[in-house]
């Protein structure tokens, strides 16, 4: 796979099949989740039925040195509709709608705190999902997506990112930007997801939110995600990854979605 990843050059991108990747020509409806159960694929119709009954849609109890751990994938950006291979892409019109749709419902999974890709369309999924929230939003570079050859990849330099923070609901609130974007020892994506994933089991909090994207999910728990699932997983003192259950973008399909902002 990473050969084939490093074969897509830097320019449109038309690949399709059985590659194990991401290529820029596939949006939320071509993937299909086959490996969880069917009460564990929480659609649309199941999450929405339970917090209009108040009820949690979360998966089972875990054991207390059991990190919950939320998986959320970026909404659309623009290298996901053009199939071009964009510079730090941006979540188009839907990606934004599609990150807003978890607005009111995104704080009854009670992350303590919320680790944020670099890439911009994974900061604006993230200010956009949590901006009626006050948990804590903090860059990691560590979840930044694979395939680092590809512009859209490539993380903008802090004054860019800054400035495009500034227009962003608690843009202003994120922290850890120049950390997250500082030169890093790291040699290759592959061990940077492992970092990720030893973050996770050292950091203090027993319930993470992690906005990232469809590579990095894709290693840590061998699923796909649709832009902006929520892969609810259970996380091992050892590192390994359950996914627990998968829950898609509340009110989106069903066409519910209020985006004023948008």
């Amino acid at each position: 796979a990473a050969a084939a990843a490093a074969a897509m050059g830097s320019s449109c991108s038309a690949l399709s099949g059985g590659t194990g990747y991401r290529t820029y020509s596939e949006t939320e409806d071509e993937f299909e989740t086959s490996s969880l159960s069917a009460g564990s694929r929480h659609d649309v119709a199941h999450d929405e039925l339970a917090w209009s009954e108040g009820r949690s849609p979360l998966g089972r109890t875990l054991p207390t040195d059991v990190k919950r751990i939320f998986l959320l994938r970026h909404g659309e950006a623009e290298h996901n509709a053009t199939g071009c291979d964009i510079l730090d892409a941006q979540l188009t019109r839907k990606g934004r709608r599609q990150a807003s749709a978890w607005r009111e419902h995104i704080g009854e999974f009670g992350a303590e705190v919320v680790l944020v890709s670099p890439l911009r369309r994974a900061v604006e999924t993230a200010c956009l999902a949590f901006q009626d929230e006050g948990t804590p939003l903090e860059l990691c570079r560590a979840a930044r997506e694979m395939w680092w050859e590809e512009e859209a990849n490539h993380p903008s330099s802090p004054a860019v990112l800054r400035k495009f923070l500034k227009k962003l609901p608690r843009g202003r609130e994120v922290g850890c930007v120049d950390e997250a974007l500082a030169p890093t020892s790291t040699p290759d994506a592959e061990q940077s997801v492992e970092l990720l994933r030893r973050v996770l089991v050292a950091r203090p909090e027993g319930t993470i939110a992690v906005t990232c994207h469809w590579g990095v999910i894709n290693h840590l728990t061998k699923m796909n995600a649709n832009n902006c699932d929520i892969l609810e997983c259970a996380l091992s003192p050892s590192g390994e990854f359950e996914v627990l259950s998968q829950h898609s973008s509340p009110g989106w399909q069903l066409g519910l979605i209020q985006c004023g902002w948008c």
